[in-house]
């Protein structure tokens, strides 16, 4: 075992990330994610933007954008997080507008009920807006077992309101409900409607993907592809998609023998479709790449990342945060060489890039942060290493919740550096929780879950705990691992955004 036991090195593939049939594009900006304050309904903004800067910038109204910021304050993100998480809920409720202007209903009463719908969502009324959907999707459920002659049209009604309904809860960060409204979808829809069943079938993994449920997000992915294939061939843009949205399921699980192939499948399609200079070949050559740098080949991860870098420098501009996540793919190949005058440099300019492009709390910071500490764990500068863990670890648990699996690795990073220093009773708790909640969320043949409880047991070992470093040894050898006989490094999935 090496020095740095069970050290997970984040890395984020931005717009590897899976892809829907139809992307929703976000793009953040800014310096400094600004304070909020809500006192008796006035919003105050310091730092430089005001409520006016940000309506005109999103194109909201502002009962809209402060309804935004009750729902963020309802999931509880952080006042110097709001803006940039405000602009993705901006960008996905004007997605929402469109998707509610752009279908139309035979029934009057239906495009009454739509319109005023869409009215209530300019002025950010979302509770009205979801009355009034489910009035409609009433109506048109009942002319469904009325009209027999046109049913096939009001399913398409009520399927299409059902996914309104499943953008909405997307919007209001509610996955559970949100997945509910997509199957919901896919049940009323006709048998004759199976194209449009994949990509409801695909919002719904991509959603589970999201909230981290891997088993449910690898049914609905699998399928997704599988329908695909079978209806437009095997050389279609969409079915490259399914292909990397499913293959990206599997990096994150740490099952690279089996995301290869499917990487693989899907650079070659979009090689052949769309050209080799454009960002979806980005994306795949980067998520290839990660597949051999996580197993540890390194020779053959390099060309391709540098290549990733080259394309998104050029294609996007040196300052995109699609870039950062080049800038870390290429420096964890040169840290894996124990090059590490290549890798800090590349590690520093992606924070500074993030936390520019994105705001300095941001889950993508966390990766930044983690990445950094990895390598100074690694050359044994611990003192650098510890601050960059613990703000990675404390900014994870405000972001994503205290069972988000890379809570779990940050739990995981932070107890390895203080094991290496021998501080075992600061990092025996931190090995405790990471354990429980890794076989909660990730369950106990996972491969994360694996090395958590190898560093624990090295950990007892050293503190002469001989008979609990046993009976723990005896558990893990009589759990079946996934992804054992690979690389322990871990790719993190964000939100889809589109590749």
């Amino acid at each position: 075992m090496n020095n740095v036991r069970g050290w997970f090195f984040l890395v984020l593939a931005l717009t590897g990330w899976p892809v829907m049939a139809q992307p929703v594009q976000l793009e953040t900006h800014g310096h400094q994610s600004p304070v909020i304050r809500d006192v008796r309904g006035n919003v105050t903004i310091s730092y430089g933007i005001s409520e006016e800067q940000l309506i005109e910038e999103l194109g909201v109204t502002r009962v809209a954008l402060r309804n935004f910021f009750e729902i963020l304050h309802e999931n509880n993100v952080s006042n110097e997080d709001l803006i940039p998480r405000l602009r993705g809920i901006a960008e996905q409720y004007k997605a929402l507008q469109a998707q509610l202007r752009a279908f139309n209903s035979d029934d009057p009463e239906v495009t009454t009920l739509r319109e005023r719908a869409s009215q209530e969502l300019e002025a950010g009324h979302f509770a009205q807006v979801e009355t009034l959907l489910r009035q409609a999707q009433a109506l048109d459920k009942q002319a469904i077992e009325k009209q027999q002659a046109s049913i096939s049209k009001r399913k398409l009604s009520a399927a299409a309101i059902s996914a309104d309904l499943g953008a909405l809860k997307d919007v209001q960060l509610v996955y559970a409900e949100a997945a509910a409204h997509y199957r919901e979808a896919m049940a009323i829809l006709p048998q004759e409607e199976v194209l449009t069943k994949t990509s409801y079938l695909n919002q719904e993994g991509l959603i589970w993907l999201a909230a981290g449920q891997y088993a449910t997000a690898q049914l609905c992915l699998e399928n997704a592809l599988a329908l695909r294939e079978k209806l437009l061939g095997v050389e279609h843009l969409d079915v490259a998609s399914s292909l990397n949205n499913l293959a990206e399921l599997y990096r994150a699980q740490g099952h690279y023998s089996k995301a290869e192939p499917l990487y693989e499948r899907a650079l070659a399609l979009r090689e052949k479709l769309l050209g080799p200079e454009h960002r979806h070949v980005a994306s795949i050559l980067n998520n290839l790449a990660g597949v051999y740098q996580g197993r540890g080949d390194y020779d053959k991860a390099e060309p391709l990342y540098q290549r990733a870098l080259a394309l998104r420098e050029k294609l996007v501009g040196p300052d995109h945060p699609h870039v950062a996540t080049s800038l870390d793919n290429l420096a964890g190949v040169y840290q894996g060489r124990g090059d590490y005058d290549k890798a800090e440099p590349l590690y520093q300019r992606a924070l500074a890039l993030r936390e520019k492009a994105l705001g300095p709390e941001h889950p993508d910071v966390v990766i930044s942060f983690n990445n950094l500490a990895g390598l100074y764990q690694v050359q044994r500068r611990y003192s650098k290493a510890e601050p960059l863990y613990e703000r990675a670890l404390a900014l994870g648990e405000k972001l994503l919740g205290l069972e988000h699996p890379d809570v779990v690795i940050g739990l995981n990073n932070l107890a390895g550096l203080y094991q290496d220093q021998g501080r075992y009773s600061e990092a025996e708790p931190l090995y405790q929780r990471a354990l429980t909640v890794g076989v909660k969320r990730l369950g106990e043949t996972h491969f994360i879950v694996d090395v958590i409880r190898e560093s624990y047991i090295e950990l007892l070992l050293s503190t002469k705990r001989n008979a609990e470093a046993r009976q723990l040894s005896d558990r893990r050898r009589a759990t079946p691992r996934m992804g054992a006989n690979e690389n322990s490094s871990l790719r993190i999935v964000r939100r889809p955004q589109g590749c």
